[in-house]
């Protein structure tokens, strides 16, 4: 345990009466919260040294769970003493009266209860512990109920292990003995000006709440009951944002107010713990939440004031598997780039109503005038009312105030108004943050201090006086004018009376780069400045400084984020001239996805909305179909929901905005356009992609339906456009039937809507056109799982539906089973129950292959184009299979399908058909087929797919031949040999066979994964082949081995390697690895020693199992230099752990190699051996248990334990890591007592010396992360 959370006898010795009392009840508390249990089972109160009949803390438990630990049984009182002396004699005294034992104590008997007497200032023995405890028993005994209620006694040591379990009650018992953890607070009256815990929190039913994915912004009310269901679980990351005097602080108090009644409870007041980034916390968030990773019980951070890099580094640590943490973070300023498991909340300003009750409660001498004046000034902001409020000087003043009057009283308060000062504070609010340490002449303060034309020293005496009057916030070297309702006023008067000396001096200054990106972070907030956006113009027009956005720096780019809002045309014609460069949009261009999200923000606004689209489609078009990084296409699609679109647009734009796009030739935007119409279709599961905020503009969600109208109007506008688009003749309109098919169900199914009569209308023209067999497939799922749902003019419709989609003839039963995109077979009632459906529904494919067969021959040759487009591959397959039995000239029919292959694009072609077609055809003539595959193997088509060809039947030593031909030939593509793998075509070969194909694979420059793979996989099915084809592969693998060059393998893929692992594997498990492995041992070992590329040392795993000695010997080779320095860096593994580590060969092989040198051998294998063992696959530091059972057998072996333990300390001292490096290096420091489990003295005190050295190391680098963490965390910006 941490010293920070260890708590001695002493502390709890230094508790008074009530103190004492209060942590029992605490304890308690958590106690149950931990079982799972109410905390309402835990009552309290009293003087402890009142006649209370025995109870100061009672727990009764009515569930029939029972609780163990401190809390012994569920009927437990518990009688507190912080006297100091309680000896055994005081506890008759304390049970007994007049002879009897207490009524409350004689009560527990019927429960089968417990007393137990807490003495706070007690330290007693084992003996004493007995006596006392015996005591106890006899006041029970002689009250005649003997063994039915348990007694105990706890004292202050015991008390102190207790509290020690719960790191909250630990920050509690610190401040309340003065001794408190710098910085952190216990569950308190945290938010501004507060000091009641009590005060009662004014329920806002005007406050609304952006709650994460979300399509309505939420009540207070309800936004407390999804942030107590979000934090009861561990590893929540919450994030609330909103301007500074909102009241984030106080809604995460209400969060653990127990009178705040809701649908869920109140959060355990024990369980959390509070810092301000401000205050300067010791130790930093990231290190307490370290900390805390390796406490059991459940614990809620609150952090205040903290930025956004913080808030990931500290999502990261409680994210950790077994983690045991939940966080909330609280910030003013909102940021797009949150991690991905952040719940965020935005809280907006409060209402005039709101703030009027906290400033009646806070200055009741107000007139009820003066307080409607600063609620009305204030904008919803209770810290500037509250400073505001604190400036009246009698009753009735401030309501005859003009705001420009009301804006100065705030600034100067009580004080006496000093131009000057206010001169100060106007220029330092242009800053963002300035560095308040550095007064040298190069200083931000000093650029300050020119500006207003006054000395550095002047300067930081204005800082001081503002800082004072709570104007102005310090984090570290930080500090920042503050709230921003003031700051950006001030900023504002500061460009009306000195822009242009701002400009002049803004880029000359050495540390111009700083100070103009936080100029720029002032700026956001300036929109309604004729200053600021003139400024922003300049920067921005035609040959401005950060006009050509294509060529800013990562600098140069934060900065436009900043400044885009200020003014939205001039940031919209910058956008768009820059995307006209193809490197701007490149989807190598890294920063492109901060483009695209401004992009966005500026098609909020209905007059900027085709600008920006034609943006976003600029960027959409370079990027490919499996493009994942912040892809523009997700940004457009976003565009076009009926909720969450983040633009005012009505729809009759967006859906005009969609036909342009769909009159357009150009391919890429037409099949974008049916995407964005079926974006535009979606019923439900809306997500928001993005953030909203937008500079200090005021921006909702978009434009969504308010009523029924808004929903017609929103689904008849794009239904219409899918009508049309539908009826198009060309591919478009087949692709826009498809997908429209897809969503037919949830627009037939919404439930707040009708739009079954504008759909029936649709499916009528589609069926018209093709017979829409997507459509009755729609139909059929509609019909088995939504018929209950839907009212009985849209139920009666569907069936009408039904009967006309219902397919006529075979070609339309073809259709509807094949080309839908759908499998049907899990509502198809013709093919039977739930056992074995798929493959009774393959046979039903089988049998309409054959009727297609005996039906007209003009039939198949109609289908080709489709059938061989077709992606649903297995029901092609079966149709074709069963087809081919059947039909009669299947030669005329593949020289049919040759041709219309020619004319399928290869992106859309898909031989299921043909493959299917070869092995029903097999089935009736072989010959036939074998004729075929050989002239199949050289014909210019044929050839290019022929291992798929001959895959489709078994593969027999003519099929054998013919392989090789075709990797001889090198017509096909070399991946697609990959398709060998499948084990049933392959089944017939030899391994000799096998393994020819696999080295031929091999030979191609591409080929070296793709043999790996199809080698895996004879690995694999060799399970089920005889003794003798198993040694006879394994002797192959070993010459494949000896000949492979390891270098054309790409390490970094996971899985490749591991099979790579497996067939070695295989390959050297006895009794199978008979031969000599010496060349192909060297050979990998050579790559090993002479790459600086990624390696996959799990190759050499098999290698150390089954030939350990053989493996030792070709690694220790020395260097030039006499050294074993390469063959150590390439061991050199201390990131895997468990089963994952590389080097686990059985010990007593190891030590049987290490007899033979020992001096020199015992220190290598210390150097790579693994040194940590875990508890399971977890990598997190808190779950290694242990030293490996390596490492401690070497260590006993040797004889120069001196130096094997500098070895294994050096690798106790991590070079990469994740977290806390101190908080790792303090956790393996026990782990030394494991290679002394015979206490040898000796040993002790060379291990003691060893852990004094990494307790060292550890507070070094515990001060270096304290460094960094303050630089990082105790900022603005």
């Amino acid at each position: 345990m941490h010293p920070v959370f260890r708590v001695s006898k002493q502390n709890i010795q230094q508790l008074d009466d009530s103190q004492a009392r209060e942590l029992i009840s605490r304890l308690c508390r958590a106690e149950v919260r931990k079982n799972n249990v109410s905390s309402a089972t835990v009552s309290w109160g009293g003087d402890q040294r009142a006649k209370d009949g025995g109870v100061d803390v009672r727990v009764v438990i009515e569930d029939k769970k029972n609780i163990t630990g401190y809390i012994p049984r569920n009927k437990t009182i518990f009688q507190v003493k912080a006297v100091k002396t309680f000896t055994s004699a005081s506890i008759n005294k304390e049970m007994m009266k007049q002879g009897k034992l207490l009524p409350p104590i004689a009560n527990l008997a019927s429960d089968s209860g417990a007393y137990i007497i807490t003495s706070t200032k007690s330290d007693v023995s084992d003996s004493a512990l007995r006596d006392r405890i015996a005591s106890m028993q006899s006041c029970i005994a002689k009250a005649g109920l003997s063994g039915q209620i348990h007694a105990d006694f706890y004292d202050s040591q015991k008390i102190a292990d207790w509290t020690e379990q719960f790191p909250a009650i630990v920050i509690w018992i610190r401040s309340v003995i003065g001794q408190s953890i710098v910085g952190w607070k216990p569950y308190t009256a945290w938010a501004y000006r507060e000091d009641n815990i009590r005060a009662e929190y004014i329920l806002d039913d005007k406050v609304k709440v952006k709650a994460p994915n979300s399509r309505q912004l939420i009540s207070i009310e309800e936004a407390i009951s999804q942030l107590r269901q979000d934090l009861q679980t561990t590893r929540s990351s919450i994030r609330i944002v909103g301007l500074s005097g909102v009241g984030k602080t106080r809604l995460v108090q209400a969060l653990f107010d127990e009178r705040i009644v809701q649908e869920v409870n109140a959060l355990d007041q024990n369980c959390v713990i509070y810092t301000d980034i401000s205050d300067n916390p010791t130790p930093q968030p990231n290190m307490m939440v370290e900390l805390l990773l390796n406490e059991t019980q459940h614990t809620i951070v609150i952090v205040d004031n903290c930025g956004a890099d913080t808030h990931s580094k500290l999502t990261e640590l409680v994210k950790r598997q077994n983690s045991n943490v939940s966080l909330v973070t609280l910030e003013y300023d909102i940021q797009d780039d949150l991690p991905d498991e952040t719940q965020c909340y935005r809280l907006e300003t409060s209402s005039e109503e709101l703030v009027e009750k906290l400033v009646a409660r806070r200055f009741p001498e107000l007139t009820h005038s003066d307080i409607k004046k600063i609620a009305e000034f204030s904008g919803g902001n209770a810290r500037v009312a509250f400073a505001l409020a604190g400036t009246s000087e009698g009753k009735g003043q401030l309501s005859k105030l003009e705001n420009n009057e009301l804006f100065k009283r705030l600034f100067w308060q009580s004080n006496t108004q000093d131009e000057n000062l206010l001169r100060s504070a106007e220029i330092c609010s242009l800053l963002y943050s300035f560095n308040s340490e550095d007064i040298s002449d190069e200083s931000e303060l000093s650029f300050l201090a020119s500006l207003c034309d006054i000395s550095v020293q002047t300067l930081n005496r204005h800082v001081i006086a503002l800082q004072k009057r709570g104007l102005i916030q310090q984090r570290g070297k930080w500090k920042a004018l503050l709230p921003h309702a003031i700051a950006n006023r001030l900023a504002e008067q500061a460009l009306e009376n000195h822009v242009s000396n701002v400009l002049g001096a803004l880029f000359s200054h050495q540390s111009a780069t700083r100070i103009i990106q936080s100029f720029s972070h002032r700026l956001n907030f300036l929109h309604e400045s004729d200053e600021a956006r003139s400024i922003v113009c300049n920067w921005l027009n035609p040959g401005g400084r950060y006009a050509d956005l294509n060529s800013l720096d990562t600098i140069g780019i934060k900065i436009f984020q900043f400044i885009a809002p200020v003014d939205q045309s001039v940031t919209l014609a910058a956008l768009l001239r820059a995307s006209e460069i193809e490197e701007f949009i490149s989807i190598e261009k890294f920063e492109r996805s901060y483009f695209t999200k401004i992009a966005k923000s500026l098609a909020y606004e209905e007059n900027f909305f085709d600008s920006a689209v034609m943006i976003l489609l600029r960027f959409a078009k370079v990027e490919p179909s499996n493009f994942t990084r912040s892809p523009a296409r997700k940004d457009l699609e976003s565009l076009f929901t009926c909720y969450l679109s983040g633009t005012l647009t009505p729809p009759s734009k967006r859906g005009e905005i969609i036909k342009k796009i769909l009159d357009d030739s150009d391919e890429f935007k037409i099949r974008l356009g049916i995407d964005l119409i079926m974006s535009a279709l979606k019923t439900r599961n809306f997500t928001s992609y993005g953030q909203f905020d937008f500079g200090a503009h005021s921006r909702g969600y978009g434009w969504q339906p308010k009523n029924i109208g808004d929903l017609n109007e929103w689904f008849s506008t794009f239904i219409t456009l899918a009508h049309f688009a539908g009826m198009r003749p060309d591919p478009v309109g087949v692709e826009l039937r498809r997908m429209f098919a897809k969503q037919f169900r949830e627009l037939w199914a919404c439930v707040q809507i009708d739009l079954s009569i504008q759909l029936m209308e649709v499916a009528q023209v589609f069926h018209s056109i093709d017979g829409w067999p997507g459509g009755w497939h729609a139909v059929q799922i509609i019909k088995r799982y939504d018929s209950k749902r839907i009212n009985s003019d849209s139920l009666e419709r569907l069936k009408q539906l039904e009967i006309l989609l219902a397919p006529k003839n075979l070609n339309e039963e073809i259709r509807v089973t094949l080309f839908s995109g759908r499998n049907f077979f899990d509502y198809d009632d013709d093919i039977g129950s739930n056992d074995n459906k798929y493959y009774r529904f393959q046979l039903k494919l089988e049998q309409l292959g054959k009727q297609c067969a005996s039906s007209d021959i003009h039939l198949i040759y109609e289908l080709l184009p489709d059938l061989l487009k077709n992606d649903n591959h297995n029901n092609v397959f079966a149709f074709s299979k069963g087809f081919s039995i059947s039909f009669g000239d299947i030669e005329t029919l593949l020289i049919a399908i040759k041709k219309t292959i020619r004319e399928i694009e290869s992106t859309e072609l898909d031989l299921a058909f043909v493959f299917g077609l070869i092995s029903g055809w097999n089935e009736r003539d072989p010959g036939a087929v074998a004729f075929f595959l050989e002239n199949a193997v050289e014909d210019d088509t044929w050839s290019q797919f022929f291992p798929y060809l001959q895959q489709a039947i078994i593969i027999d030593d003519y099929g054998y031949e013919r392989l090789i031909k075709s990797l001889t030939l090198g017509n096909a593509k070399i991946w697609r040999f990959k398709c060998l793998q499948g084990g049933q075509a392959t089944s017939a070969l030899s391994a000799k066979q096998m393994m020819t194909l696999i080295s031929k694979i091999a030979n191609d420059k591409e080929g070296a994964t793709i043999a790996i793979e199809v080698l895996y996989m004879t690995v694999h099915n060799a399970s089920e082949r005889t003794d003798e084809y198993k040694l006879e592969l394994a002797e192959l693998c070993i010459h494949f081995f000896e000949n492979f060059e390891w270098m054309r393998i790409d390490n970094r893929n996971a899985n490749l390697s591991y099979h790579i692992k497996d067939i070695l594997d295989f390959t050297l498990r006895p009794p199978l690895a008979i031969q000599n492995i010496d060349l192909m041992l060297s050979r990998l070992i050579d790559f090993e020693r002479n790459t600086y590329r990624y390696r996959s040392r799990v190759y050499i795993k098999p290698f150390f199992l089954y030939h350990t000695h053989k493996t030792l010997d070709c690694i220790y080779q020395s260097d030039d230099d006499g050294s074993f320095s390469t063959a150590i860096y390439m061991m050199d593994d201390d990131f895997s752990f468990g089963d994952d580590h590389f080097f686990q060969p059985p010990e007593n092989l190891v030590i049987e190699w290490c007899q033979v040198s020992p001096n020199d051998r015992c220190i290598f294998i210390a150097k790579i051996c693994q040194i940590f063992k875990s508890r399971s696959d977890d990598i997190d530091e808190q779950n290694k248990i242990g030293l490996s059972d390596i490492a401690k057998s070497i260590f006993a072996f040797s004889d120069q334990k001196e130096i094997i333990l500098k070895c294994f300390i050096d690798r106790f001292i991590p070079t990469s890591w994740s977290g806390s490096k101190a908080a790792i290096i303090r956790n393996r420091i026990s782990l030394l007592d494991e290679l002394n489990p015979n206490k040898n003295q000796h040993l002790q005190t060379l291990l003691e010396a060893a852990k004094h050295d990494l307790e060292m190391d550890a507070v070094a680098a515990a001060k270096s992360e304290d460094t960094q963490d303050r630089s990082q965390n105790e900022r603005f910006e």
